[in-house]
């Protein structure tokens, strides 16, 4: 969703929605400088957070509308409603993934996943994968992690660590899981 307006901004893009309405929009400059991302209320019709960023389009909000991804940085929103970026406890540049329905961000650094608390900021749990992946997400279905290392899917379960399947694919095939099916393009198979 994409929608054009007038002022300091060329562009805004719908970016993400919490499942208590909340929507982050990446704004990008229209003059070229920092981007933006907006953290709005739609019940409350209000913006209650603003962010620079060099890629607004590398923005997402956790499913609990309290923990806000920019690129690289993590906001949480704070007792008195004001949002304070956090200090990300790994190093490394990996992809910060929000957990589809538990309040956990996930952070990858090597072979291991690691689980972190939104509210408190704790480490909740561990996972060690087989390889590196390189993109992973949370089937908010099955509640199982899968994720891509070079031309192999990875799909474990995250309650118990185990590896559920392993799967070659085509180099450019775009797979997700959904409960217990594996889809890509216009096929599935069972997970």
């Amino acid at each position: 969703m994409c929608f054009q307006r007038g002022g300091p901004y060329s562009k805004m893009t719908l970016e993400g929605v919490s499942n208590n309405n909340r929507l982050v929009v990446g704004a990008q400059s229209f003059w070229g400088y920092k981007d933006s991302v907006f953290v709005i209320d739609m019940t409350e019709k209000k913006v209650l957070a603003k962010a620079s960023a060099s890629a607004a389009r590398q923005a997402s909000i956790s499913p609990d509308g309290k923990a806000l991804k920019v690129y690289t940085e993590l906001y949480l929103e704070q007792n008195d409603g004001s949002w304070q970026q956090q200090a990300v406890p790994v190093q490394e540049v990996a992809p910060l993934v929000f957990h589809p329905s538990k309040p956990w961000y996930i952070l990858r650094r090597g072979t291991q996943l690691m689980f972190y608390s939104t509210a408190t900021g704790a480490l909740e749990k561990t996972l060690s994968t087989e390889a590196e992946l390189s993109g992973y997400h949370v089937d908010a279905g099955s509640g199982y992690l899968y994720g891509y290392s070079h031309n192999m899917l990875y799909v474990y379960n995250i309650d118990t660590g185990q590896l559920i399947r392993k799967l070659k694919r085509a180099d450019a095939a775009s797979v997700f899981l959904y409960r217990d099916r594996i889809f890509s393009h216009d096929h599935y198979i069972p997970l």
